[in-house]
């Protein structure tokens, strides 16, 4: 969808801020549609398979849990070589 001539005082402020859109000048605003968003129910089969080897990778010892914040700072100095 193609919409001309639309002031950008006309335009959401949250786009005009992230685009620099001037509120005084004309623009063409063009609209898709991104057919390519995986349908929710795919999204979710990723995430669960993504969760799933997640744990098992935890579960082979390829993981950490940190269990306080002291510990997660202590992980990240020795990863980071700090």
């Amino acid at each position: 969808m193609i919409i001309e001539h639309v002031k950008g005082s006309d335009i959401p402020t949250e786009w005009a801020k992230k685009l620099d859109i001037e509120a005084d000048v004309i623009y063409t605003v063009d609209i898709d549609v991104e057919e390519e968003m995986p349908s929710e129910e795919m999204f979710r089969e990723d995430f669960i398979r993504e969760i799933e080897t997640r744990d098992k990778q935890y579960q082979e010892g390829k993981g950490t849990l940190c269990r306080t914040r002291q510990e997660s700072d202590a992980f990240f100095r020795e990863a980071w070589g700090e």
